[in-house]
């Protein structure tokens, strides 16, 4: 993904290195490992503020399903890994959609802690239609309200 720095206009710039997003339809590896996914996937990007793979699975309650491939994963726990995957991994920007898809009252929690916890220093763009998603948002937007009003 490029763009044009408005700074520097003609310039692109990377955005994927700063950007992380999590999506429940969005997919993931599915035929390896967590163990291999998260190898993977920090081969590409670091964690946010030197957390360490073992340090993702204590804080995405995935101890102990390592070598079980994703595809085993119920909805829940595929969801719980994506989004770990993007709030826990460094970017200046954070896009979730639907975040709190498929995830039951305990884990629905868990991610609201992870957003008051992992919030620093970076912009989180979140949308949905669920209300709780957005608890402790600095700044909310509400797009009806910025569309185009149809006159019949």
């Amino acid at each position: 993904l490029k763009c044009e720095d408005s700074h520097a206009p003609g310039i692109p710039v990377e955005l994927h290195p700063r950007l992380a997003y999590a999506a429940p339809y969005a997919e993931v590896y599915e035929y390896l490992t967590l163990r291999e996914l998260l190898g993977l996937h920090l081969r590409f990007r670091p964690l946010y503020r030197g957390l360490t793979g073992e340090d993702f699975l204590r804080i995405a309650y995935l101890e102990g399903h390592e070598e079980k491939l994703v595809k085993t994963f119920s909805s829940g726990m595929k969801q719980r890994l994506k989004l770990a995957l993007a709030i826990l991994t460094q970017s200046e920007a954070l896009v979730l959609d639907e975040p709190v898809t498929n995830l039951d009252s305990t884990a629905k929690e868990w991610y609201r802690e992870l957003i008051r916890e992992f919030n620093m220093d970076r912009l989180i763009l979140i949308a949905s239609n669920e209300t709780s998603d957005f608890e402790g948002a600095g700044t909310l937007i509400h797009l009806p309200d910025f569309a185009p009003r149809l006159t019949l």
